[in-house]
């Protein structure tokens, strides 16, 4: 095991009943709702050091976002967001601010819960208004719908911001399957500028 996987599962070994509990609300939206839907494409896995688990990658954000010093939480985010380029040269196309705590949690989190580059880079670039503009667009209530998250709100969570063009190939790939619409998913709509 290398350094930032020591690291990691040291810091976890060190908040065993956080971690627990973190690890019950883990979750990885994109990855569910292809398998849900029979639709692939929509998620990205990334390589992770050997030894380290998604959920721990997750797990372990958040525990330097909540319970570090700002200043140390953003260094071991940033270490970690380093090795993860190394293994995914992919994220180095990924713009952002090495200097946000918030941005650089949210990147970590977005590679943990499987988000494709592109839902995560529109997240951060804005991540009040990416959110915002989703949940008052016609296609945040398609996927209310599609997630069936009033009855269900757990099985996909919240989390997950899809881009335009996310968007755009999840109706493509529904339409190319003829998947009906009362299923919802066709509803998904691009936000009209």
């Amino acid at each position: 095991m290398g350094g930032l996987t020591s690291e990691i599962l040291n810091t976890l070994a060190a908040h065993p009943e956080q971690v627990r509990e973190l690890g019950k609300s883990f979750r990885q939206p994109p990855v569910d709702f292809e398998k849900k839907y029979g639709l692939i494409g929509i998620s990205q896995y990334y390589r992770l050091p050997e030894g380290l688990s998604s959920a721990a990658l997750d797990s372990y954000s958040v525990l330097l976002h909540k319970n570090f010093p700002e200043e140390q939480g953003l260094m071991k985010m940033n270490e970690a967001w380093d090795e993860l380029k190394e293994l995914n040269l992919i994220l180095k196309k990924i713009n952002y601010d090495a200097g946000n705590i918030s941005m650089m949690y949210n990147l970590l989190m977005g590679v943990a819960s499987a988000f494709n580059i592109r839902d995560i880079q529109h997240f951060i670039s804005d991540p009040r208004a990416a959110g915002s503009k989703m949940r008052a667009s016609a296609e945040f209530g398609s996927l209310v719908q599609i997630f069936n998250y009033a009855s269900r709100p757990a099985e996909f969570g919240f989390g997950w911001v899809a881009s335009p063009k996310t968007i755009a190939y999840i109706r493509e790939q529904a339409e190319s399957k003829k998947i009906p619409p009362a299923s919802g998913i066709l509803k998904f709509q691009i936000p009209r500028r």
